[in-house]
């Protein structure tokens, strides 16, 4: 069955933790994107964000454990030393 096409994008909805995320898009990578711009939206307004210098990050993980290695490495470091919490 074909999943319909969505415009990609993000929400915020309340969770007994704290604040819960979502991202949306026609595919894993575009819904990851996403779902980062909703982290990055609970800290600081998107609008303001000025892209600087470009940093490219690559993780690797079997096949059915992308959910395992996203939440053990969810307080990974960039390569210049920058929590990425």
């Amino acid at each position: 069955m074909k999943m319909p096409r969505v415009a990609a994008h993000w929400e915020h909805f309340a969770h007994a933790a704290d604040v819960g995320i979502r991202g949306f898009g026609n595919s894993v990578a575009q819904a990851f994107e996403q779902a980062a711009l909703a982290m990055g939206a609970v800290v600081c307004d998107l609008d303001t964000v000025q892209a600087r210098e470009r940093l490219v990050l690559n993780c690797e993980a079997a096949v059915g454990k992308r959910e395992d290695y996203f939440r053990a490495n969810a307080a990974c470091l960039d390569p210049r030393g920058y929590s990425a919490r």
